[in-house]
């Protein structure tokens, strides 16, 4: 989740408990009728709720944002642009490698006008728990989730993969069904 969403949701509420502690501290529980606290109650479901919205609606961006497109000579994403790729052990390294230096901004890259997709990655889950080290022995530690849909045939349901080896194996299951 972006940071301004996280100071936002701090400040909301702060702002809250300050005004629920002052409506307190200057008496009005004793004059007021009991509607202040409802009204406060109802204000603090209010930003719980809008919480919940924002990082939902953020998640669903960011998965946007991992979506990759594959053709047979390169692999375009939104955030990164096109990079060429042969074949389609190359174009899962490349989707490796995208995903993983994504921040997640707002700009979006120029799309290959002349290029036909053939393939969309849709990675739901992209988490790395460790990077690998080949110096001291360490593999890489990947939670990579998603699904492969065929560009040309949109309404078939899409292939799910559960990390680099399960998409390498779809992709090359489709690349040869399509040969």
């Amino acid at each position: 989740m972006k940071k301004s969403n996280v100071v936002a949701f701090i400040v909301a509420i702060v702002i809250s408990a300050f005004l629920l502690w002052l409506w307190y501290w200057l008496g009005f529980d004793h004059i007021d009728a009991p509607l202040d606290l409802v009204l406060s109650i109802i204000w603090w479901i209010l930003v719980a709720v809008l919480c919940v919205v924002i990082y939902r609606v953020e998640k669903k961006r960011q998965e946007r944002v991992r979506t990759c497109y594959i053709s047979s000579e390169l692999v375009y994403n939104s955030e990164a642009g096109a990079v060429p790729s042969k074949g389609m052990d190359e174009a899962v390294e490349r989707i490796h490698d995208i995903v993983n230096e994504l921040e997640y901004t707002f700009d979006v890259e120029e799309r290959p006008e002349s290029v036909s997709f053939d393939y969309v990655v849709r990675s739901a889950v992209f988490k790395m728990k460790q990077e690998a080290d080949e110096e001291n022995g360490v593999e890489e530690e990947l939670d990579w989730r998603g699904e492969v849909a065929v560009a040309g045939h949109p309404d078939d349901d899409p292939i799910p993969f559960d990390g680099r080896e399960e998409l390498r194996n779809v992709l090359g299951r489709l690349t040869a069904t399509a040969a």
